[in-house]
């Protein structure tokens, strides 16, 4: 009984996810059902934390390996003061995925 309850729940799969809004400095903000149809990776991050510099590092290399098979890296700034943050950051760790807050 319990594998055809399993099985049942797969059938709903994908599920559709819900809408994300990531503010972006000086432009429009993105959407997530901007990305519909690719794998998408979003990452919530602290400009100022060093664990999340060396994940966009990461991310970066992850994004020009796949990005042209339809993976897709967005990046969110979380802490106070995002908005500020954010321009500094992406000129220092110049990911190649949209970075906002």
């Amino acid at each position: 009984m319990m594998l055809l309850a399993g099985a049942a729940s797969a059938a709903d799969l994908p599920r559709k996810a819900p809408e994300l809004v990531i503010q972006m400095n000086g432009g429009n903000p993105i959407l997530l059902s901007q990305y519909k149809g690719k794998a998408v990776a979003v990452c919530f991050i602290l400009t100022t934390c060093p664990h999340c510099q060396k994940t966009i590092g990461y991310l970066s290399r992850m994004q020009e390996a796949y990005g042209a098979r339809g993976f897709q890296v967005l990046a969110s700034a979380i802490e106070q003061g995002a908005a500020l943050a954010v321009p500094n950051f992406i000129r220092t760790f110049t990911p190649p995925f949209p970075v906002g807050y």
